[in-house]
């Protein structure tokens, strides 16, 4: 008769012999796996995440603490989240890097993901639990800014390409970023602020900036801005510094349409 348990361990023993005091089992571990063009589907415990990969490619080891560390790389499928009150979907084309999975969370170390949309280099980890739970401590990530809308719709319209440096939080109440954000050609809503640079703290209900830098205007703008958007209203405030500044520019940037007379502007403004 043979029996295991449930992940490393195998015990086998014959009969012994009537009257014969049984022999200890012969105990076999199981230190490491070697996958290829595997599949996985995985979920959470409510089905407010999921995950699909195919083509995997994978290398894994069992820890003393009951984790797997698996080194993985794999070809696309898909991820399924829950945002709120919202769902996202993104299809993935290839994914690598290491992977500690445990009952309860996947940290994710030195992991590159290419989507349909996006590309991205992270370190993080994705909860199991109940609901969404997503920290990405670090993330480096170059998207186009629809992409923010599918993850958070009551966001306004966006427009440019967005090269991202931060750190990411998405749970079921929402979600947070921070970080160093540069936009080649930046639109919001009827806003044009051209190419764009700014320490950006961003929720779906607005973004608070810091040090945000325009090229959209002639000259420089550079100083804090709040964007609120908790409806579906855009609401800006700021306090900035303007140096060689086109006033008409500046109109048109804020969406401002007629004739302009121009000139140029230096000094701080706030609104």
């Amino acid at each position: 008769p043979t029996s295991a348990t449930p992940t490393k361990y195998a015990a086998i023993s014959t009969p012994a012999p009537s009257g014969a005091p049984a022999p200890d089992a012969l105990k076999l571990r199981i230190d490491a796996f070697l996958v290829k063009n595997g599949i996985l589907h995985l979920s959470a415990e409510t089905n407010d995440l999921q995950l699909g990969l195919v083509g995997i490619d994978a290398l894994g080891t069992f820890e003393s603490n009951g984790s797997v560390v698996v080194d993985v790389s794999a070809d696309g499928r898909r991820v399924n989240m829950k945002v709120g009150e919202d769902w996202f979907e993104e299809f993935i084309d290839s994914v690598k890097g290491e992977l500690v999975i445990s009952s309860k969370s996947i940290e994710i170390r030195g992991a590159a993901l290419e989507t349909d949309s996006l590309s991205v280099l992270v370190d993080g980890q994705i909860g199991l639990g109940p609901s969404t739970d997503v920290q990405l401590s670090q993330i480096r990530a170059i998207a186009p800014l629809e992409f923010v809308q599918r993850v958070a719709p009551t966001t306004p319209s966006m427009l440019g390409e967005l090269d991202w440096l931060g750190t990411v939080i998405v749970n079921d109440k929402g979600f947070r970023m921070r970080g160093l954000a540069k936009v080649n050609d930046l639109w919001l809503e009827r806003f044009h602020f051209g190419a764009t640079q700014a320490e950006v703290d961003v929720t779906q209900n607005g973004a608070n900036v810091r040090r945000a830098s325009f090229d959209g205007a002639g000259g420089t703008i550079e100083g804090p801005i709040a964007v609120a958007w908790p409806n579906d209203k855009v609401t800006i405030s700021a306090d900035l510094a303007l140096d060689g500044v086109s006033f008409a520019r500046v109109l048109d940037m804020t969406g401002v349409t007629g004739s302009h007379v121009d000139m140029g502007i230096d000094g701080k403004v706030s609104f």
